[in-house]
């Protein structure tokens, strides 16, 4: 558990956290408020439950990048000056189809794909000027799901509208 937390602080110190630089990863807390605007840069550290299971997830993803031979790149959409969403996809194929990875525990659960998920996958496929993505749920035994994920101009307005609402409440946070 103190190996988990340790991993957890090593990495979360790697992303650049500042004012005005959102992460598609975070946009459902964005928007529904979930990480709050005074929190953006120091968020609340995950409980031990939450990390065992971002560390099973972290797991699966290295495992796949690996046997693509695929190394994380970082994309970013200026949203407007001063405002930039930037965003890891877990994977992209040489013919250019992105794929996004998600693992839960029971992937049978899902019979469409939950909402937090929406707001990352339509600022990648933004970010990358694409029609379609797919995102896989993998399951503890390795059980997998497939979504095909079509870009949709109603989301993308609800993300940008929120992240320019967001980020004018992280500026009023931070300007005192």
């Amino acid at each position: 558990d103190e190996k988990l937390m340790q991993a957890y602080m090593e990495e979360y110190n790697m992303h650049d956290r500042r004012i005005g630089r959102y992460y598609a990863s975070e946009l459902y807390d964005y928007l529904t408020g979930k990480l709050k605007p005074e929190e953006f840069l120091n968020p609340p550290l995950p409980n031990l439950e939450e990390l065992r299971k971002l560390y099973w997830g972290t797991i699966v993803h290295r495992g796949i990048q690996s046997l693509f031979g695929y190394k994380e790149i970082e994309y970013q959409i200026q949203i407007e000056p001063g405002i930039l969403l930037v965003g890891k996809p877990d994977l992209e194929l040489e013919d250019g189809t992105i794929i996004e990875i998600k693992s839960k525990e029971d992937v049978g659960i899902y019979d469409e794909l939950p909402s937090w998920y929406t707001y990352q996958v339509e600022a990648y496929m933004r970010m990358k000027d694409v029609k379609e993505l797919k995102l896989y749920f993998i399951g503890w035994g390795l059980q997998r799901k497939l979504f095909v994920v079509k870009r949709n101009d109603e989301v993308w307005k609800r993300i940008v509208s929120g992240l320019k609402y967001y980020h004018k409440r992280v500026v009023e946070c931070y300007r005192k």
